[in-house]
């Protein structure tokens, strides 16, 4: 049977689900926010694979991108006064680009196998076009399916041997059991069946897995996370002196047994460790407190003899004695919104005076600390698991993420905050994460979230993370089942074509 013209409304109705799936539904009920993104993330691709099943053209599928895109990265617009519409567009066209790369493959796929030979491939293409576009210098791992099932770390367990990507595959493959409903095959219920016996089998083994973890294991440390919530904006024009005091004082609030205090990204935006009228002051009240403390900083670089100032976005870290004995530099700089791209060539470099310029550190590292070997991500290296991965081969016993989530809006905040956790589970680490506004939170190495602070509170979160030394399947293998859904798609879709094509 020949599918029929596909309804105009599939594709919309596809792209509305995507959203709403990463809309920060705990404004509402805390409790919605574990219930309904998975719900609306198992149905959501169904009208898409249905209309490309059914012959949807690249026109559909352009108007299916935009209408994704454009909303779930909306928050952008409010990053900054001038650059935050550009930024938005640049970044909506880079996940539209992907995107539209998605729908061409989708349609290569079902013009080579048919529709429903095309549905039983559709997840594991889609699975390789989730590596690709979340592992590339250009690409992003924002909106991967995944995500939406970061409340319910029973189902999310097997990301310690595969990565986080193998379940979109299999949220791919129940959408795909859908999809047959929509193309009026009510009878085919096999694939549907084999898309939900793969989630129960992630749920058994990830229930077992989360019994036989000892989450206390290891040396335990005492910290208190930071939360400033100083205004983005107001950051920008405060003296950094008086946001130096700020920082100081609330971390004098810290528990007395507090080991190790982590302030935010840029929690003092200048060079705290280099001008003495605040290296001085922040030297002598560390060693005060008598206890260790990680501070978002500036610190000075070697550019390119391009830009000057040279700068770098670090993490400094301050042993109890007062002393900076380790710098962690950002490696992955985020475009446009820490550099411009280009910014050497006259034309962009108008553009780049308006905004401040970073360079990036040449490669990423676990550093020591007075309390352990720790893997320091600054914000945007928090969500990329090649990143997190790399800092636990390099020794890492913790993960520390600090980062600058209030001017992301709670709809990107509660995104970026919520990949976050699955580096906890693809490592086995423990993950202390303080924000300047927004989410600061401890997360456990079974993905489960064990102490946050409100929204956008200004707070002192004390809590205890434990050091680790073991290694994942992922950690010592990599993304061996990407590589494997990427094999497999390539022949799919470029090698020896089949003799006879399927119909519905």
């Amino acid at each position: 049977m020949t599918p029929v013209r596909p309804p105009r409304w599939w594709l919309p109705l596809s792209a509305l689900l995507l959203v709403l799936a990463f809309v920060p539904w705990s404004r509402w009920a805390e409790a919605l926010e574990g219930v309904l993104p998975p719900l609306l993330i198992l149905v959501a691709p169904a009208p898409a694979l249905a209309a490309v099943a059914a012959g949807a053209d690249w026109r559909a599928w352009t108007l299916f991108t935009a209408l994704w895109w454009l909303p779930v990265v909306s928050w952008l617009i409010w990053l900054d006064p001038q650059l935050g519409i550009p930024c938005w567009l640049v970044t909506a066209g880079i996940g539209g680009s992907w995107t539209l790369l998605l729908g061409w493959l989708l349609r290569r796929l079902r013009r080579r196998w048919g529709p429903s030979l095309f549905l039983w491939w559709a997840p594991v293409v889609w699975m390789a076009w989730e590596g690709l576009k979340g592992g590339t210098s250009l690409g992003t791992p924002w909106c991967s399916l995944v995500h939406a099932f970061w409340r319910l770390p029973v189902l999310c367990q097997l990301a310690e041997v595969t990565g986080a990507g193998a379940l979109s595959a299999v949220v791919v493959c129940c959408a795909a059991g859908l999809a047959r409903w929509l193309l009026g095959r009510r009878h085919d219920a096999l694939q549907a069946a084999f898309g939900l016996g793969l989630l129960a089998g992630l749920a058994f083994y990830g229930a077992a897995r989360l019994a036989a973890i000892d989450v206390a294991a290891g040396p335990a440390v005492r910290v208190a996370l930071v939360q400033p919530n100083v205004p983005f904006a107001d950051k920008r024009t405060a003296d950094p002196a008086l946001l130096l005091d700020d920082a100081l004082a609330l971390t004098a609030q810290a528990p007395r047994d507090t080991e190790l205090a982590v302030w935010p990204e840029t929690a003092v935006p200048t060079h705290l460790a280099e001008l003495p009228q605040y290296a001085e002051p922040m030297a002598a009240e560390v060693r005060r407190l008598g206890l260790s403390v990680i501070a978002g900083a500036l610190y000075s670089c070697r550019g390119d003899g391009s830009w000057e100032p040279a700068r770098v976005n670090a993490a400094l870290v301050y042993a109890p004695d007062g002393r900076v004995v380790e710098v962690a530099a950002k490696v992955r700089i985020v475009p446009f919104g820490e550099y411009t791209p280009g910014r050497r060539y006259r034309l962009m470099r108008s553009l780049a005076r308006k905004s401040p310029q970073f360079f990036a550190a040449p490669r990423f590292r676990a550093v020591d600390s007075p309390v352990g070997r720790l893997g320091l991500a600054i914000c945007y290296e928090s969500i990329f698991a090649a990143d997190t991965r790399t800092l636990v081969r390099d020794g890492a016993q913790a993960l520390v993420a600090i980062t600058n989530d209030d001017q992301l809006l709670q709809m990107g905040a509660r995104q970026h905050y919520q990949q976050a956790v699955f580096r906890c589970i693809e490592t086995r680490r423990w993950l202390a994460r303080s924000a300047n506004g927004g989410i600061s939170a401890f997360v456990d190495p079974a993905g489960r979230v064990v102490a946050q602070t409100p929204w956008s509170a200004r707070a002192v979160l004390p809590g205890t993370i434990r050091l680790r030394g073991d290694r994942t399947p992922f950690v010592r293998l990599g993304p061996w089942c990407w590589w494997l859904a990427l094999a497999a798609s390539a022949w799919a879709l470029f090698g020896r074509a089949p003799r006879k094509r399927d119909t519905m």
